[in-house]
C-alpha cells in the first residue's frame, strides 16, 4: 500500500520492520501475564527476521500476479 503511494521502498521496508518489532515485542509482552507461557528474546528476533524475508521474497516477486501467468 505504502510502496504504490510513492513511498522509497527502503521507507517502506523499514516501516514493516518497525511494525513487526512493535506487533512481536507487544505479543511477547502480553505473556509475562500468562502462567503456561513465557516471553522470549530469540521469538520477537525470529519474528521480525520471518517478517523481513516475507517483504524480501513479495519485493522479489513483485510484478507476478495469479492472473498475469501464461498457461502452456
Amino acid at each position: 500500500f505504502l510502496y504504490a503511494r510513492g513511498w522509497p521502498m527502503t521507507a517502506v521496508f523499514l516501516r514493516g520492520l518497525a511494525y513487526a518489532v512493535l506487533l512481536s515485542t507487544g505479543t511477547e509482552f502480553t505473556q509475562l501475564f500468562s502462567h503456561q507461557r513465557f516471553p522470549s528474546v530469540q521469538d520477537v528476533l525470529m519474528n521480525v527476521l520471518g517478517a523481513a524475508g516475507g517483504m524480501a521474497i513479495v519485493r522479489v516477486s513483485e510484478g507476478t500476479r495469479v492472473g498475469t501467468m501464461k498457461r502452456r
